[in-house]
């Protein structure tokens, strides 16, 4: 018995040392690009608001630039959020 009881010890520790291996190739672009991209999505952000702002187009329009400023936030919050982890996996 003592030899599953090692077995399931050593188990857990693989993950861990999965963690602490760092980024992929992959992910180490990915954390590369994400600033960048985030900064065109707010940048985007802002002009659409600005139109909103402006009120000079229909209610149909204004309504359709409410939906897209609402989806572009979505998305910067979920590139933020894995630009946090991506940079915290990286130490």
């Amino acid at each position: 018995m003592s030899n599953a009881a090692q077995k399931t010890e050593i188990q857990p520790a693989k993950p861990e040392a999965k963690t602490e291996k760092g980024l992929s190739y992959n992910e180490k672009i990915e954390l590369e690009k994400l600033p960048s991209e985030i900064e065109k999505l707010e940048a985007e952000k802002v002009e659409l608001t600005t139109q909103l702002n402006a009120g000079s187009t229909d209610h149909t329009a204004l309504t359709k630039l409410a939906i897209q400023i609402q989806e572009l936030g979505d998305t910067i919050e979920t590139k933020t959020a894995r630009w946090v982890e991506l940079s915290e996996m990286a130490g």
